[in-house]
């Protein structure tokens, strides 16, 4: 996210779902921001020539597209090979929705539902997330979400703690020795849909792949009331007797089995 040119440096800000790159005169010190005309997620930025910027934009309704900022002219252009673009914007809408978790914390869900759905009606909600060793999360236009979409689901992608989306405590505030901050987030934003019907318990599931497994079976155990189901991808849901590769390479965010600590 930091790209130094011969005269310029392109700093990226994240920001969930509303991307910047910041431009900075390394003579002057003047601070700009480059002119993009969309509202998403941002990366692959990459130097070319001395001083232009190729850098990739994408939104949970827009797919991505490839662009160059030209130093000299102070333009952005669509690359010529990229220059089409699948923008479901007129079927399609997304936002992001701040959670009070326990503990006083706001979790970012970044939602995708069919544009002019009543959002507190209780519809049906798949949750995901992952949480996991500073992974972050930005969501790209996936076209296999859209069975779900059209028939009036909502899909809410939930930023939890132990992911890299706000920064390096949002990371070690949900990895060992917190790691069930991650799992309480989880349950949390479940809990928040249906007190503030967007959905009912019979209507809400929560999935998650891998490390994001985590999140499933413990939030599941801990409030089943709150859903109707769960699924795993390529999942993890036992860690005490998982012993491959995997549950050995996951002891670092949830702790080592041969403590006391770890184990519990």
């Amino acid at each position: 996210g930091i790209i130094a040119g011969k005269e310029v440096l392109y700093v990226l800000t994240r920001k969930i779902g509303d991307m910047q790159i910041m431009k900075i005169d390394l003579k002057t010190k003047a601070v700009s921001q480059l002119p993009i005309n969309f509202k998403g997620s941002i990366n692959k930025l990459s130097l070319s020539g001395d001083n232009d910027l190729f850098f990739a934009g994408f939104s949970a309704v827009r797919s991505i597209q490839y662009f160059l900022y030209s130093y000299n002219s102070k333009r952005t252009l669509a690359l010529p090979f990229a220059n089409k673009v699948y923008d479901a914007g007129e079927v399609l809408q997304t936002e992001i929705v701040w959670v009070p978790s326990r503990d006083g914390k706001k979790i970012p869900v970044s939602l995708v539902y069919k544009k002019g759905l009543e959002l507190k009606n209780k519809n049906p909600i798949l949750i995901d997330g992952y949480g996991n060793s500073g992974a972050v999360s930005d969501l790209g236009y996936d076209p296999t979400n859209l069975p779900w979409l059209t028939r009036g689901g909502i899909y809410a992608y939930a930023h939890v703690r132990g992911g890299g989306e706000l920064g390096e405590n949002w990371v070690k505030d949900g990895q060992f020795p917190n790691k069930m901050n991650s799992i309480n987030d989880a349950v949390d934003v479940a809990e928040y849909f249906v007190k503030n019907n967007y959905t009912s318990a019979n209507k809400q599931l929560i999935m998650g792949g891998s490390a994001g497994s985590f999140l499933v079976g413990n939030a599941i155990n801990q409030r089943p009331d709150l859903f109707a189901g769960g699924i795993f991808l390529s999942g993890l849901p036992d860690l005490v007797t998982n012993m491959d590769a995997a549950g050995g390479r996951e002891q670092k965010s949830t702790g080592l089995l041969g403590t006391k600590e770890g184990f519990e």
